[in-house]
């Protein structure tokens, strides 16, 4: 069983979530689905541990009610046998990165698409002699690298790690997205200004 949240994945996190918004279960049912998401065992095998040994077991597990700790253990770190680093300032991103950024932020769900928000601010890194250096952006492939961080984001990024972002940008992202639409509103009035001028 995990210990923190160092130890829960996203996809963990998620199907917790899901958990959390059924009405249907009782506490005892909802300690078992709470167990066989967090060991990955079936709910079956959950329920063949004695009563008393899964409610110790689960009693154990009060860092599930604490969140977080808010600050980044690392920028950079492992998944999927490649290195990141997150960029902490949207602007130094693609620019189909950030319309992507836009439309999967714009229905305010964070955690069902925390890991694909995680992905647009992704940025690959080789270690060369001198140090980090960022992988080239490369547009032919952006679709497909995309999906493929999301996937690995989801699978083996730990909450610990991904919270301290996913805190700073659902705070930050809204002021982006207003900060952007009135950017685009004042282009769309100068170029009406210059079709009618020119």
């Amino acid at each position: 069983m995990p210990k923190s949240w160092n130890q829960v994945t996203l996809s963990q996190l998620y199907e917790l979530d899901l958990l959390r918004q059924r009405t249907d279960l009782d506490a005892e049912e909802q300690m078992n689905q709470v167990l066989s998401v967090l060991s990955g065992t079936s709910i079956e095998d959950i329920e063949s541990i004695p009563h008393n040994d899964r409610i110790g077991i689960y009693s154990r597990m009060d860092w599930l009610g604490q969140y977080p700790n808010k600050k980044p253990k690392n920028r950079r770190f492992k998944i999927g046998g490649k290195t990141y680093r997150i960029v902490s300032n949207p602007a130094n991103i693609s620019a189909g990165e950030y319309a992507t950024l836009q439309v999967i932020a714009s229905d305010g769900n964070f955690i069902k698409h925390i890991n694909q928000i995680l992905a647009c601010l992704m940025v690959e890194q080789k270690r060369h002699w001198f140090g980090w250096e960022d992988v080239r952006y490369d547009k032919s492939r952006s679709s497909e690298e995309f999906h493929r961080k999301s996937r690995i984001i989801m699978q083996e990024l730990s909450v610990g790690q991904a919270y301290p972002y996913a805190l700073f940008f659902s705070n930050l992202l809204p002021e982006l997205l207003a900060a952007s639409q009135t950017f685009f509103l004042k282009t769309m009035e100068d170029l009406k200004k210059e079709v009618l001028i020119g």
